[in-house]
């Protein structure tokens, strides 16, 4: 692991190195970084892609709830219109005023 992170230090910064390193040592610390900078970057893909899931599914779910609610509304507002029609026919009968 320190030779890994040896590799990659003398890349960046090769006039600092002891002595002078090798093309192939440069090499393989140029390409270690690149590997390092690629898992970084697809940890945050793979966060993100799990963030879109999880929005996407509360979406999902709020949408089905408003369509319970409007489907519960729109029965609420049938058993009133229901009610205010059996009022008026029961006032009707009995001579009232509705």
């Amino acid at each position: 692991m320190s030779d890994k992170r040896s590799h990659m230090a003398k890349s960046r910064d090769a006039w600092w190195c002891d002595g002078t390193p090798r093309a192939d040592q440069l090499e393989l610390g140029c390409l270690q970084r690149i590997a390092d900078a690629t898992e970084a970057m697809s940890k945050t893909h793979t966060e993100l892609i799990r963030q879109r899931d999880l929005y996407e599914q509360w979406y999902r779910d709020e949408r089905r709830r408003k369509k319970t609610l409007e489907r519960r509304l729109a029965a609420t507002q049938g058993v009133v219109t229901k009610l205010k029609n059996r009022l008026a026919r029961t006032a009707a009968r009995q001579g009232a005023p509705a």
